[in-house]
């Protein structure tokens, strides 16, 4: 006689959450040999980053470098023209003073206003 047991869908992503993280941290622990606390706290902005030859030598063929990038002033750029010239040709540009338009940046620029909408929270 088999019995079925009705588990809800949401217990079972929980389930397979927690699994998939401890497998995580199984892997962190066996290979780095650091335990569970400095995987959880581990600071990630002070990794050495090394770049793959391949995507190197991608790069330069992209000629990605910022100091080969377009800027241009947000007043000398049409939709037509930045279609045409930049976003089907795909290359990459800088607009300046776009932004300056915004509501956003007035109140973002007022401390008393971060203070009353945000007050001491951070963000990790």
């Amino acid at each position: 006689m088999t019995v079925l047991l009705s588990i809800p869908k949401n217990l079972v992503y929980v389930f397979v959450c927690v699994i998939v993280f401890a497998f995580a941290g199984m892997l962190y622990i066996t290979y780095t040999e650091q335990n569970m606390t400095e995987f959880l706290t581990y600071d990630r902005t002070q990794e050495v980053v090394m770049v793959h030859p391949l995507f190197q030598q991608l790069r330069e063929s992209m000629n990605l470098d910022t100091e080969l990038i377009e800027e241009v002033a947000s007043k000398n750029v049409t939709v037509k023209s930045f279609n045409t010239k930049y976003l089907t040709a795909n290359r990459p540009v800088i607009i300046k003073g776009m932004a300056k338009e915004w509501k956003a940046t007035a109140k973002w620029g007022d401390k008393d206003y971060l203070i009353e909408k945000v007050g001491q929270s951070t963000c990790r």
